[in-house]
């Protein structure tokens, strides 16, 4: 029996509450990766862990990973596909960080006209059930059986080690982040103040290890696997 894939959302911001993933902070390249070098926080000292699976989420491998993990296949899409960013499209990091993970869950392909399709509808079924046009991770997870039909759970174990766990077991990890406290240097200006960030791999390497990420903002898919780095967290604290 094949052990499902999981999403998990990493809160990196205390409570969870995201707030203007907007235009404003743009990047030039859909995939970056985030540096895990220890002593530097920057995961929340409170930060939770939920998974979302297309059937019931199994335990994670305990043992620690080593070396680099490769980028899952995880399909990318703007929140703005056809670089339209008035509203919704402004604040729909969270929708489009959720349709790319569902659509690698569910093998499905991710095209800006269905990305485009999706996001609209994913924003007014969400208005229609009382969400506001920003949702928390523990909302992500009710969203994601509400409406995706999909099986979640939380964790408060978020660590660089437990990412990697993850990762290894072909799981993709939705980190809304503190925008601003990402050191991104594809963020027009200072960037947004909260955003949503899919971690897709591990880079282990002689310059310092790396998270590969894909980001929901830019019109075009650049590349997968473009880099940036910051400082992340140590295997036991962090911050936003």
């Amino acid at each position: 029996m094949t052990t499902p894939r999981t999403l998990f959302v990493a809160v990196i911001i205390g409570a969870g509450l995201m707030t203007a993933c907007t235009s404003t902070g743009v990047p030039g390249s859909s995939g970056s990766s985030l540096s895990s070098q220890p002593g530097t926080p920057a995961f929340s000292s409170s930060s939770s862990l939920a998974s979302l699976a297309s059937s019931p989420p199994q335990s994670s491998p305990a043992a620690t990973v080593t070396g680099s993990i490769k980028p899952l296949a995880v399909p990318f899409t703007s929140q703005a596909p056809f670089a339209d960013w008035g509203d919704p499209y402004q604040e729909a990091c969270e929708e489009a960080a959720m349709l790319m993970v569902m659509h690698y869950l569910n093998g499905t392909a991710l095209t800006p006209a269905i990305a485009d399709k999706e996001i609209l509808d994913l924003v007014e079924w969400e208005t229609a059930n009382g969400y506001s046009h920003d949702v928390t991770a523990a909302q992500m997870v009710e969203i994601a059986e509400k409406k995706f039909g999909l099986n979640a759970r939380m964790r408060t174990d978020v660590t660089v080690e437990t990412i990697k766990e993850e990762l290894a077991a072909g799981n993709p990890v939705v980190i809304p982040a503190a925008g601003r406290d990402l050191g991104n240097p594809y963020f027009s200006g200072e960037g947004p103040w909260y955003h949503a960030l899919t971690i897709i791999g591990f880079e282990e390497g002689w310059t310092g290890d790396k998270f590969i990420v894909t980001i929901p903002a830019p019109s075009v898919a650049v590349s997968t696997n473009t880099t940036w780095t910051f400082s992340s967290a140590p295997s036991t604290t962090g911050r936003g």
